[in-house]
């Protein structure tokens, strides 16, 4: 089982370049002790590639690991005062899908495989992680992985296990290892593949850093970077619009404005992928750290000969002679300061003011609350019925369980169930557990969940299982019902099925820790069909249905509840102090709730989500309570203020703002005319931020929802909108002893209807668009 402790002991993979040795400040910035550092470099040709004078005519490139500037990397082990190990690269690309996971193989007899009979404790043989010698095997009934077995090390991927497996054995007490991902999901997985196996927790803090508040932009991870201190200058360049006059400049100072603007005349002027491209997260160019935080670093990186040498096409690097540590002298300026705008803030603009506008309507009102493991109810004596319901190529199975007996344990009445399961779909479907897209488990205790994960993690096939929400109903659940299941199963579009499972911590949303999917992506219509009809047809755009996993309210970066209030907030650049009500702290579950179900809006921006179609929060509170009724209006408020404080917004979003200003040239006068125009017109606002002080507050995060793609009919009265169907579901426990959690249903790349109904006996509510029952 991965370690669950909110800090850490980590080993830092290192490349020399920007991200890896900011991501070392992010992680002691969160608590964390970085214990050791690790490196990869290009396997030696004729030279000793500890020779840092060594002649490089050719460029050692790697689809996975910098090695551009490699030769600097063993003067960092000196400079961060840890000690270094590295490992030649062994291999080339030879897995290139952005996934991957090579290593995860079902073994037979599992139910993964065969008849879903299994043997052995629970139907499934022990899990295990094949030659970990850091952690023993680990049992069925607590294993939270399926088996995992090394592949051939043919991919230069595989390089980092070995060398990982020696560090640890020489520091044992790391549980961790950090790494510079920003927005590349091909190296992301990669890691949180090596990780899986050797039990070890991904830190991955800059990850998605240009949607995080406070600039929204990709340039604003130069601007932190600078501000704690760092310099960072290019030591290859491979895009078009940047080249040899941007080497060994530094991109977080001097070389920063020429590389943003070169880079934006071949790839436009706005949108995640020159984003991406500002940050050199597609290999636009790679740098080396020459210079750090005072009083983090013993000293800096300087170079006797920087030779340029030119390669294919737009292709440049440089070959560093002389490469030496010196002391920071007395009086040598130095910018920035590692306490310096470290941290993005916790929340978004628009949950911000979220939070301020429904604790202010609620002050006063909202209970201190608690968690009770029990539901009283009346007919819990009704044994519950499979229910079946088709809709198109969609199947809804729901409320499958073992049949009554008192004497089975829950992970056998589990076990029972995924058997029945997998034997339904394929005898009445031709189909297999690949097919659902989505699951509910239904539990009497959470208690049991531990020992239940394993059997269902067993189940289902990686690498994208179904999105999941997980609750507990207590003594509402039947007699003998310790589990129920229902899923959703979408047939015949299992090879369109895409997905998210993000495994790494950050400051992003929650790491997937489970054997479940955050979200899961299926097309409207196959796919094939839309490609006959159109051999153009890009399946990037088909219309897609996102199944999301519930999101309770974990604090990303520590994966931790939330244990306090947000009573001061940033809003529009100034400070609001929430009203206080009590020494019992009762913002708390209102905090949790717009965290929760920020994290449910992030995963859905990740997905292309345009909207929502409907949304359900469980909530873990007494129905006994004297003011339940109260908080069930709040958290509709809350939801429905979420909603139109993210429609206001999206509406206000530019579509043509630049991430940040600048500067108009020969070369734009006779190429962007109309740009040009567009500038002296309307010239960015600045940040509010004090340490951003270079980016501006152009919010280029996609709209959610997207008002464009949302249609109103039937209405005929005032006081309707837009807000889709929410349902609130009491429960008895959540995960991690959460007392909140929020799932949905999206649409991506589709316009949806929103039609209002006069129907006997549902009475409207104007005011948001809820619906009572009468």
């Amino acid at each position: 089982m991965l370690p669950s402790s909110a800090t850490h002991d980590v080993i830092a993979l290192i490349s020399g370049g920007k991200d890896s040795i900011f991501s070392i400040l992010q992680c002691e910035a969160n608590g964390h002790r970085v214990v050791a550092l690790a490196n990869l470099y290009p396997a030696p040709r004729a030279h000793d590639p500890a020779d840092a004078d060594a002649d490089a005519n050719d460029d050692p490139d790697s689809f996975m690991y910098q090695t551009a500037g490699h030769t600097v990397v063993p003067h960092y082990a000196q400079l961060l005062g840890l000690p270094l190990y590295r490992a030649p690269i062994i291999g080339a690309a030879v897995e290139t899908t952005l996934e991957y996971h090579p290593h995860e193989r079902p073994r037979p007899g599992s139910l993964i495989s065969g008849n879903g009979e299994g043997n052995g404790t629970h139907g499934i043989e022990n899990l295990s992680i094949a030659d970990a010698s850091s952690s023993p095997p680990t049992p069925a009934a607590v294993a939270p992985t399926p088996t995992l077995i090394d592949p051939p090390p043919s991919d230069e991927t595989e390089s980092l296990l070995p060398l990982l497996r020696r560090v640890l054995s020489a520091h044992p007490s790391a549980t961790a290892v950090s790494t510079g991902a920003v927005l590349s999901t091909y190296q992301r997985t990669r890691i949180e593949s090596i990780c899986a196996r050797l039990r070890l927790v991904s830190l991955s803090p800059l990850w998605q850093w240009p949607s995080l508040p406070p600039a929204y932009a990709a340039a604003s991870l130069l601007d932190t970077m600078r501000a704690a201190g760092m310099v960072a200058r290019i030591v290859k360049v491979a895009s078009a619009g940047i080249g040899e006059g941007e080497l060994w400049a530094d991109v977080l100072g001097e070389g920063r404005a020429q590389v943003v603007k070169g880079l934006r005349r071949i790839l436009g002027d706005g949108g995640e992928e020159v984003g991406g491209a500002v940050v050199g997260e597609g290999g636009e160019y790679e740098t080396v750290v020459v210079s750090g935080p005072p009083g983090r670093w013993k000293g800096r990186i300087e170079a006797g000969e920087v030779e340029k040498v030119r390669g294919e096409g737009d292709v440049w690097w440089v070959n560093l002679k002389g490469v030496k540590v010196v002391d920071v002298e007395e009086g040598d300026v130095v910018e920035g300061d590692r306490s310096t705008a470290i941290k993005p803030t916790l929340l978004d603009a628009e949950f911000e003011e979220v939070l301020s506008t429904v604790a202010t309507e609620v002050e006063g009102v909202v209970p201190s609350l608690t968690v009770t493991p029990e539901i009283p109810r009346t007919d819990s004596h009704l044994r519950p019925s499979w229910f079946t319901h088709n809709v198109g190529l969609t199947v809804y199975l729901s409320n499958m369980h073992a049949s009554p007996d008192e004497r089975a344990s829950p992970s056998e009445q589990l076990e029972k169930i995924l058997v029945l399961l997998r034997q339904y779909l394929r005898d009445t479907y031709a189909s297999t557990p690949s097919s659902i897209v989505s699951s509910t488990l239904l539990l009497r205790s959470m208690s049991d969940f531990t020992v239940l994960n394993p059997i269902y993690a067993a189940f289902f096939p990686l690498p994208l299982p179904p999105a999941r929400v997980a609750v507990s109903c207590g003594s509402a659940m039947p007699p003998g019902c310790d589990v129920l299941l229902s899923v959703v199963v979408e047939l015949g579009r299992q090879a369109e099925r895409t997905g998210l499972h993000v495994q790494s911590w950050s400051y992003w949303a929650p790491a997937n820790i489970g054997p479940y999917s955050q979200a899961i992506a299926i097309p409207l219509l196959p796919v094939k069909a839309l490609i006959e009809e159109n051999s153009e047809f890009d399946m990037r755009s088909a219309p897609k249905i996102i199944y999301m996993a519930g999101q309770i309210p974990l604090v990303p970066s520590s994966m931790q509840l939330l244990d306090h209030p947000l009573t001061s907030l940033n809003i529009s650049g100034e400070e609001v102090v929430l009203p206080e009500t009590g020494s019992s702290q009762p913002y708390l579950f209102l905090s949790r709730t717009v965290l929760a179900l920020q994290h449910l809006f992030r995963v859905g921006r990740s997905m292309s989500v345009h909207c929502w179609l409907s949304g359900i929060a469980y909530i873990a509170i007494p129905p006994s309570h004297s003011h339940s009724e109260n908080v069930e209006l709040h958290l509709k408020s809350s939801s429905h203020t979420a909603a139109a404080s993210a429609r206001t917004a999206a509406n206000e979003v530019s579509d043509t703002e630049d991430e940040e200003s600048h500067e108009i040239d020969v070369w734009d006068l006779q190429n962007r005319p109309a740009w040009v125009a567009q500038q002296k017109e309307q010239a960015p606002q600045p940040n509010p931020s004090k340490h951003l002080q270079q980016t501006n507050t152009v919010d280029h995060r996609p709209r959610l929802p997207d008002m464009r793609h949302v249609h109103m009919t039937g209405a005929t009265t005032t006081g309707y909108d837009s807000t889709p169907p929410m349902y609130v579901v009491r429960v008895a426990e959540l995960p991690r002893g959460a007392d909140i959690e929020w799932s949905a249903v999206g649409m991506a790349n589709g316009d949806a209807v929103v039609q209002w109904l006069d129907i006997p006996g549902i009475r409207r509510k104007f005011k948001r668009g809820d619906f009572e029952l009468c």
